[in-house]
């Protein structure tokens, strides 16, 4: 993998970068920043956009950006409609171009193509072989044209930034500034996976610490629920069957009780309610009884009619009534005897119904004075009673302290769980770092080829012996080290590791050192380094050129390096000069023709 070219749909404002890609030239990649004008106090010759390509790489890298992380995002308005385009050559030779545009970074298109310094930017969008895909997908269809082999099973973006090195990145060798606000274990299996260790030990160490503590804190919950010891789990449980034993002798011994009508609690409440539904059927006998008679005495009354006795009241009256009164007399007397005849059927079939009704209101007072009797017969005896009551109360005591001991012999049981679990894991957990230690004494042939890599070139530019080793901190982690000696016998280490400009100079060393393993095989073939030779004494300026040229440049490492003019060595009181086909990117102090964007500082 290595970077063909920029280029942009805005040529006069972001004119194309071609750089050398090693395959048919062996020439350094610079960025060069020119300063024309050194007088003006109002020209800075460090914001001429030297770091600013390496964000704009990253950016064709498919990185994921948001406002405040990257430039493109906080200078929308300026950049709005613009394209940009990267070229790169794969290891297979052949290359893919990828375009993203400002006004919707989440979309990406991609071509593959087989020659190489092509300009796609009028291609139709129909004819990419992908378009327009969501940037998650286009990361799987990158990494899958990169087909970087040795950082398998991580994506091509796990590891690029170390190969991007801004000056925020050459703190630390391994920990660059996309790590420093995360936990080791985003980076340290990565890393042992590229130096030829099983990365599967160092991933499994810090999530079995991660389930670890996970679970010691949830047995922690658990025990704050539980009033017992672990160690008094048995005869807590011998305690609850003793429990369960006395609980069944109260059992049959509440059995033997019997209460009539039921085997509950009697209160005299239930004895009013009884008493309450004798009155109730009393009355109702008492009026239907009443009803009885009425009708009886109504059945036995029979009504007269005498025709003599009205004619006598008529003719004291002098009233003569005539012959037709006299004539429907017969009449009358039929109309009398139909009269009573309906009069007695309905009063019989009323008092049949009084009957029936009465009957029953007798049985239901003759059962409730029997439930009465019963109940108060009970509750005279209260002596019974009260054992009766002492015993249920102590059983329900009883249940419920036994309930709640199985409750918390339960929430042991589940802690007792937790423990095995925990002691499993950590015993795992030993097992891990133990294997770590092997690694730290036994190495392997990939680290011992990038340490030996490292001494060599550390040993040319620096004059030091450059150790790089791992070793396990207190904790049991992989602790990767970079550390400068004396190179006499003494074997006194140095100070100079720790300072800015040698801690610069020993990240590229070691990135060269690593690329140089890697020179053969399907991993990163370029290595960006943002104003690697600033501060450095002009003879490791020139030591540091030189290893360069002679191990990486030949080994198909594409060096890109950015650099001011005054910060290039002197050789014989002559200023360094690249070869102009070194030279990718002229950048100066003199107006914006001379900025990586041909516009206004932003």
């Amino acid at each position: 993998m290595r970077i063909s070219q920029i280029y942009s749909n805005r040529p006069k404002v972001f004119p194309p970068i071609p750089f050398n890609t090693g395959l048919r030239s062996h020439g350094l990649n610079v960025i060069m920043g020119e300063v024309r004008r050194p007088q003006d106090a109002s020209k800075d010759s460090h914001n001429l956009g030297k770091t600013t390509l390496i964000d704009l790489i990253d950016f064709l890298l498919l990185k994921k950006v948001s406002e405040g992380t990257h430039f493109l995002v906080d200078e929308s308005e300026v950049f709005s409609g613009f394209q940009f385009f990267l070229e790169i050559v794969l290891n297979s030779e052949s290359f893919v171009t990828v375009r993203r545009g400002v006004d919707d970074p989440s979309r990406v298109f991609l071509a593959r193509h087989k020659s190489g310094n092509q300009n796609l930017v009028k291609l139709d969008e129909l004819k990419w072989d992908h378009m327009n895909v969501p940037i998650d997908r286009a990361r799987k269809l990158l990494d899958s044209y990169l087909d970087l082999k040795v950082v398998a099973p991580w994506t091509y973006r796990k590891g690029v930034t170390y190969f991007l090195r801004t000056q925020r990145d050459y703190a630390d060798c391994f920990q660059i500034a996309k790590f420093s606000r995360g936990t080791d274990s985003q980076w340290k299996p990565y890393l042992a996976h590229v130096f030829g260790f099983d990365a599967q030990h160092v991933s499994e160490k810090y999530e079995l610490e991660k389930i670890l503590d996970e679970k010691r804190a949830e047995i922690e919950r658990k025990k704050s629920e539980v009033q017992i010891s672990d160690e008094d789990y048995t005869k807590f449980r011998s305690r609850i069957e003793s429990r369960r034993a006395d609980l069944l002798h109260v059992e049959e011994q509440l059995d033997r009780f019997s209460f009539a009508q039921e085997e509950s609690r009697i209160g005299l409440e239930v004895v009013r309610e009884v008493e309450q539904e004798v009155a109730e059927v009393n009355n109702q006998i008492y009026n239907t009884e009443y009803d009885v008679a009425k009708l009886e005495s109504s059945l036995a009354t029979k009504v007269k009619f005498n025709l003599k006795d009205i004619e006598r009241v008529f003719s004291e009256s002098e009233v003569y009534l005539g012959d037709q009164l006299t004539r429907s007399y017969d009449e009358l007397l039929t109309f009398n005897r139909s009269l009573s005849r309906d009069r007695k059927r309905s009063i019989r079939l009323r008092l049949q119904s009084l009957g029936e009704r009465l009957e029953e209101l007798r049985i239901e007072a003759t059962r409730l004075d029997q439930k009465r009797e019963s109940l108060l017969k009970v509750l005279r005896d209260a002596e019974t009673f009260r054992k009766y009551k002492v015993l249920q109360k102590a059983y329900a005591d009883q249940k419920s302290e036994m309930k709640y001991m199985e409750t918390q012999l339960q929430k042991l049981s589940v802690i007792i769980g937790l423990r095995r679990e925990e002691q499993s894991l950590s015993s795992r957990l030993t097992e891990v770092i133990a294997a770590l230690e092997d690694y730290t004494k036994d190495g392997n042939p990939v680290f011992d080829k990038i340490a030996r890599k490292f001494h060599e070139l550390a040993k040319r530019v620096l004059g030091l012996t450059g150790l790089f080793f791992i070793r396990q901190n207190a904790s049991g982690n992989l602790e990767f080290k970079i550390q400068t000696e004396r190179a006499d016998s003494s074997g006194e280490v140095t100070g100079q590791s720790k300072g800015t400009s040698y801690r610069k100079l020993l990240c590229a060393l070691f990135d060269l050192s690593v690329l140089s393993e890697y020179q053969n095989q399907d991993f990163y073939h370029f290595v960006y380094h943002d104003g690697i030779l600033e501060g450095l004494d002009d003879r490791k300026r020139l030591k540091l050129i030189d290893v360069i040229r002679e191990h990486a440049v030949p080994g198909g490492i594409q060096y890109i390096l950015t650099v001011i003019d005054a910060d290039l060595p002197r050789v014989n009181n002559e200023q360094l000069k690249f070869a102009e086909d070194e030279i990718v990117l002229h950048l100066h102090d003199d107006g914006e023709q001379g900025r990586l964007f041909k516009m206004r500082e932003f």
